[in-house]
């Protein structure tokens, strides 16, 4: 038992002083050195395993890391380079310049973005006080969201563009076509019951995906995308399906095969 405990102690230090040497080497392509990689536990913690990262000797927020991560670095399965394009990505990416980016303002349907920023939430009796947000301003349309850690990040290392993260955030209320392509049917289900109507008994309007007479499923439609399928023409009944039914749709269409497998018997 004492000599497996100690090949086991054995393998952690050299897997940790392989992968010191790893990072030691390894450069980004903005010519970012990467100076430590580690993964630990916090204190108190012994559940959760954290992977941290020094660029130019300045330490990276330590990320929560995946079961299988874990395994792969005490294995030493994976690399330095790979766990750090998973968790920090912005650092991995080519920076763009100020000029580059300030001109990628235009949106895929051609509207330009007349303003876009990210401010921390400061006021106090906000549900999002003290969360970073994306603020972005599109024809006539002021909108706002909380932004998401990666996203910021990518928007403070300059790796992406106004009209990404604008497009990624806003999709939906600017009625873009390039959002809706995200939501795709999957293959054999091209012949999906989808039904788009408004209930007399509210005066809303609902999304519907019916399996003959047997199961549905029926969701109200929010406003952007009832606009988007009604007035823009820049959704389909079935991305919208897929957008609010996700992987039930395939739940329901497995019943509607197996009924016919049934009937055919």
């Amino acid at each position: 038992m004492a000599n497996k405990q100690k090949r086991t102690e054995n393998k952690s230090v050299e897997t940790k002083e392989r992968k010191a040497e790893e990072a030691k080497a390894l450069v980004t392509i903005n010519g970012d050195k990467v100076t430590d990689a580690r993964v630990f536990q916090k204190e108190g913690n012994d559940k959760d395993y954290f992977f941290s990262a020094k660029l130019n000797g300045k330490d990276l927020f330590p990320m929560k890391m995946k079961d299988a991560d874990i395994v792969a670095w005490e294995e030493n399965k994976t690399t330095v380079e790979k766990m750090i394009k998973t968790y920090y990505p912005s650092k991995m990416e080519k920076r763009l310049s100020k000029e580059e980016f300030q001109a990628a303002n235009i949106l895929s349907d051609g509207r330009e973005i007349n303003k876009m920023t990210v401010f921390k939430e400061k006021k106090e009796d906000s549900p999002d006080y003290g969360r970073y947000k994306l603020y972005a301003e599109v024809g006539d349309k002021k909108m706002w969201t909380v932004i998401n850690f990666n996203d910021l990040n990518s928007y403070f290392d300059r790796t992406t563009t106004p009209a990404k993260l604008v497009e990624k955030n806003f999709g939906e209320k600017l009625n873009l076509a390039s959002h809706y392509k995200n939501f795709k049917l999957p293959e054999g289900m091209d012949n999906l019951s989808v039904f788009i109507a408004k209930e007399k008994e509210d005066n809303k309007w609902y999304i519907s995906v019916k399996n003959g007479e047997n199961a549905s499923m029926k969701k109200e439609l929010s406003f952007d995308d009832g606009r988007s399928y009604f007035n823009t023409k820049t959704a389909t009944k079935e991305q919208l399906a897929v957008k609010y039914f996700g992987n039930n749709i395939k739940d329901l269409v497995g019943q509607k095969q197996e009924i016919n497998k049934s009937l055919k018997r």
